[in-house]
């Protein structure tokens, strides 16, 4: 059973993420209070006047079964046993509060799909190639900002369906390594010294269709000093492991 978020392809059987964040002013804030959580599948055969987009219940979610993970961002995980759902498209929708005045719990629509299992068969191993791309270049210190990473994998067989190249870019897990090079915590005749030397591979954050953040937090409670920073995302398909060229970020007052 894997955990997946809902752009990760999910199939029957998995489980997924489903978040919500609210935003106030362009800064993650609370909800007062959230009723529920409706999930229903859109069945294309029950459309009619008074449903016109088919949906039929599958999951009502309470409170108890939704957390709350920083600030603003909420979740729940959803088992997507097969004796409920069905492949095709869903709706989730949270039923919140956004304010202690309002009267009547206002509905949130998100969506996901549940799509049929993946394969493909060839008489050789397939040859991915990833195009990466990363911003921003520049930060200013004293900041708290995400580096978003864009990647397009490429693959080296004219038969792949479209959705099969799909699922690489969404269920693939990305990685990304930040290290000092040349900076006040930078000691180049002591490597063994250096901040952010050799650092580990951490996972990205967020995840979208073809891009990742990584939150970088430059502030004086931070791990990044000023400083000119080489930034490697990497992407692990099946037993492949690519990663990118360097990117070069400074931190700068």
């Amino acid at each position: 059973m894997a955990l997946r978020e809902r752009y990760q392809s999910p199939t029957l059987g998995d489980q997924i993420n489903l978040d919500l964040y609210n935003y106030q002013n362009n800064a993650l804030d609370d909800l007062y209070d959230i009723q529920k959580i409706e999930v229903y599948f859109l069945n294309t055969s029950q459309i009619s006047d008074h449903n016109p987009d088919g949906r039929r219940i599958k999951e009502t979610i309470l409170p108890v079964n939704i957390s709350s993970v920083t600030t603003g961002h909420y979740r729940t995980v959803v088992t997507l046993e097969d004796t409920t759902y069905e492949i095709g498209d869903h709706l989730d929708i949270w039923y919140v509060k956004f304010n202690s005045y309002d009267e009547e719990f206002i509905p949130i629509v998100n969506n996901f799909v549940v799509y049929t299992d993946l394969r493909e068969t060839h008489d050789r191993p397939f040859v991915y190639s990833v195009d990466f791309e990363i911003h921003p270049k520049k930060i200013v210190k004293g900041s708290k900002q995400y580096i978003k990473i864009n990647f397009r994998p490429q693959i080296d067989s004219v038969n792949l369906l479209e959705r099969f190249y799909y699922n690489i870019k969404t269920t693939s897990n990305l990685y990304v390594r930040i290290e000092l090079t040349e900076g006040c915590g930078y000691h180049s005749g002591f490597p063994e010294m250096n901040l952010m030397t050799d650092p580990e591979w951490k996972p990205a954050e967020i995840r979208g269709d073809n891009e990742a953040y990584l939150l970088v937090d430059t502030t004086d409670t931070g791990d990044y000093e000023l400083g000119i920073y080489s930034v490697q995302a990497k992407i692990v398909i099946d037993d492949q492991e690519i990663i990118s060229p360097r990117f070069w970020m400074q931190i700068f007052d």
